[in-house]
């Protein structure tokens, strides 16, 4: 078992750094793209993109989710593992060609005075014909999808920072984003066992198979993305592309912060399918547990402390062209929580086990309400509606998520520290707020000065409050650093 809990730390540690690299590169990006191509440009290409996920949504059904999670629960039989690669491999491909010729139809033949950003989206259903992602997530190797694509994006923001100068750039920043995608795909494709590859007999009824499998999680992975992408296509109708824009940035920052839960998550979802699958309940239980107490103990202080420096933050970082969008900001930062949570119920719990209908029924229920709520607050109230449809939708649904776990399996929450860390959390809001109005301008350094503050008022809340998970950490770390010392 100790070398399982060191795998584990190692892969908490590789994908974290992926997921923060990932964050770091739209935080340095952003303020120049928004700067040089407008809220216009950033709007337009919101658009292409989404448009591009809609075609990658359709043919990839819930392959992406039902992959790992069948090459976990049979990663112990190598004959098996490999047959289950190459059939979910020839399924998501056949698929995803049909989608690209279907995309080549109505954007370069049906629909020939679109924008070029569009066309150049085509390149994002091309590279994810080869993403293997879920074959690295099942053997539990975030190494190589960490290190790779942490070097791929970091020439991709290069470049970026090179070539986008003017506003009519959009079609080159697709064209960047776009190829930077593929090459990361291509790269990670050859990075697969050789093994792998071999040529097997692949029947009909295996693909069959497969892909009723996979509609079982495309179904709520459907209504998902529908209501994370028509809310844009919706203001981009009704608003125009310069409130797209807006919404665009405002929901980029909350949910590049949620990224990091999701990054736990990522690495306990292969480990959790194992232990359902191998019937493990006490250690399901524990592994729980721990997870979200982790997440909840990073969740709460980036929801407040985002609201506590989105003023100062939004002055500096968009600039001018966005003004206002502090308030789309702070209205948003509660999804940073039901994001973090829902993926820890959803994906770890009901999905892992195989009780994926509890976590259908949840997510439709939040994608009805979405939409009733977008078609009846955007027109009134733009972007604002937009995200407040979306608040609504996440937490309906992360509550029902949570009634049906806790149901099915009896889990209970780790009531004593998500106590801690709200009410830490609200202490380090009021005094980071409170610094705001002591005079100090609105730049860089005022928001890095209210962060660090931040940082170490939520720590000493939770010193105060003799938080039994911080304790016993830090506990670890200190006797990790003493045994290093003595070698």
């Amino acid at each position: 078992m100790s070398s399982r809990k060191i795998s584990i730390k190692k892969n908490f540690i590789y994908n974290i750094t992926y997921e923060v690299f990932r964050l770091i590169v739209p935080l340095l990006s952003t303020p120049y793209i928004s700067r040089v191509l407008g809220a216009d440009g950033v709007g337009t290409y919101a658009l292409a993109f989404t448009y591009s996920q809609y075609f990658i949504l359709f043919a990839g059904l819930g392959f992406s989710t039902y992959a790992a999670r069948e090459l976990a629960y049979v990663r112990d039989d190598k004959r098996k593992f490999h047959s289950t690669f190459i059939e979910i491999f020839a399924s998501r491909v056949i698929l995803l060609l049909a989608a690209i010729c279907i995309y080549i139809l109505w954007f370069f033949i049906l629909h020939k005075q679109t924008d070029l950003s569009y066309r150049i989206a085509l390149i994002y259903l091309i590279a994810s014909v080869f993403d293997v992602s879920y074959y690295f997530r099942a053997i539990e190797n975030f190494k190589t999808v960490a290190l790779r694509n942490i070097f791929v994006k970091f020439i991709g923001m290069v470049v970026v920072f090179c070539l986008v100068k003017r506003p009519t750039h959009v079609w080159l920043y697709t064209l960047i984003l776009a190829v930077s995608e593929l090459i990361g795909q291509m790269i990670m494709i050859f990075s697969v066992e050789k093994s792998m590859w071999r040529i097997l007999n692949i029947r009909m009824a295996c693909i069959k198979k497969h892909l009723t499998g996979a509609l079982a999680l495309f179904i709520p992975a459907l209504a998902v993305q529908m209501y994370t992408m028509l809310d844009k296509v919706m203001i981009g109708h009704i608003c125009g592309e310069t409130e797209t824009g807006y919404y665009e940035n405002a929901q980029k920052m909350v949910r590049l912060a949620a990224t990091i839960s999701s990054a736990i998550v990522a690495v306990s979802v292969p480990r959790m399918s194992y232990f359902f699958a191998n019937g493990f309940k006490q250690e399901c239980k524990t592994y729980f547990k721990k997870v979200f107490v982790t997440v909840s103990f990073l969740v709460f202080p980036m929801c407040f402390g985002l609201i506590g420096v989105a003023d100062s933050f939004s002055y500096w970082y968009f600039g001018k062209n966005f003004s206002g969008i502090q308030n789309l900001i702070m209205l948003g930062a509660p999804l940073i929580i039901s994001l973090g949570w829902s993926s820890i119920l959803g994906n770890m719990i009901l999905i892992a086990s195989g009780k994926q209908k509890y976590y259908t029924i949840a997510v439709y229920i939040g994608a009805v309400l979405n939409v009733g709520i977008n078609f009846a607050m955007i027109p009134k109230l733009g972007a604002s509606g937009a995200m407040i449809g979306s608040i609504i939708a996440e937490f309906a649904g992360m509550f029902l998520m949570l009634y049906f776990c806790k149901r099915q399996f009896s889990y209970s929450l780790p009531i004593k520290n998500i106590i801690h860390y709200l009410f830490s959390s609200i202490i380090m809001l009021l005094i980071v707020r409170l610094f705001s109005y002591c005079g100090l301008n609105r730049t860089w350094f005022h928001t890095c000065i209210n962060v660090l503050a931040g940082i170490g008022i939520y720590f000493f809340s939770l010193i105060l409050f003799k938080d039994d998970w911080v304790i016993n950490t830090w506990n670890e770390f200190h006797d990790y650093i003493r045994r290093r010392r003595n070698g």
